[in-house]
């Protein structure tokens, strides 16, 4: 779970103006009946990628706030409890096993090549990384071989850190990392939804 203050709708970071964004980090297989009754919305329709604000059954947020009731401390089941609107978002974590493609002719950049889950706020250096590395292969000061080097070392080396802090803080979760760290199989089956309102987000597999 991760809680941080984010500017307000006037873009305000002050108190009683800002708001407060909230994730929530659960797992569940993408076919199995859990994950299909969350990306199932009120009106009955199954969505692939995101079920709307406004459009989440009460049942599946009130069995959240249960959850939240039972198991976390006060000041967290109070924001949980405050939440009207939750949305979910269906995230399909895959690590490509290369950065570029065509020769040379098509990058993979940012997020677009290496999500890490958990949450390693680590994408805009990557992303900056991966600019700095892409310019210099233009210019023909490095060659194709080193960039693609250089970006998987950051990405092998990144995926290895948040797998590891997330391993000390939460055992549990080190059988639910499907990635392989090599980045040479990277999975098909990994999907992860979200709860949110305008600023709380909950991550189910």
């Amino acid at each position: 779970m991760l809680l941080y203050l984010i500017p307000g709708d006037d873009g305000s970071i002050g108190p009683g103006e800002r708001h407060v964004n909230l994730v929530w980090y659960d797992t569940c297989h993408k076919d199995f009946p859990e994950c299909l009754s969350i990306m199932t919305d009120v009106d009955g329709k199954q969505h692939q990628r995101t079920v709307p604000f406004g459009k989440v059954r009460p049942s599946i947020w009130a069995q959240k706030q249960a959850y939240s009731s039972a198991n976390f401390p006060s000041p967290i089941k109070e924001l949980v409890n405050k939440i009207e609107t939750p949305f979910v978002t269906g995230i399909y974590d895959c690590i490509s096993p290369r950065a570029s493609c065509f020769e040379g002719k098509l990058f993979l950049v940012g997020d677009a090549y290496a999500p890490f889950r958990p949450n390693a706020a680590q994408s805009t250096n990557q992303c900056a990384l991966h600019c700095l590395l892409l310019s210099k292969y233009i210019c023909g000061e490095i060659t194709l071989e080193a960039y693609e080097n250089n970006v998987t070392s950051f990405a092998n080396t990144t995926l290895h850190w948040s797998r590891a802090i997330a391993g000390y803080g939460y055992p549990e979760m080190r059988d639910k990392v499907k990635h392989q760290l090599n980045l040479e199989a990277p999975p098909s089956d990994l999907t992860v939804a979200r709860f949110s309102t305008f600023n709380m987000k909950l991550l189910v597999q």
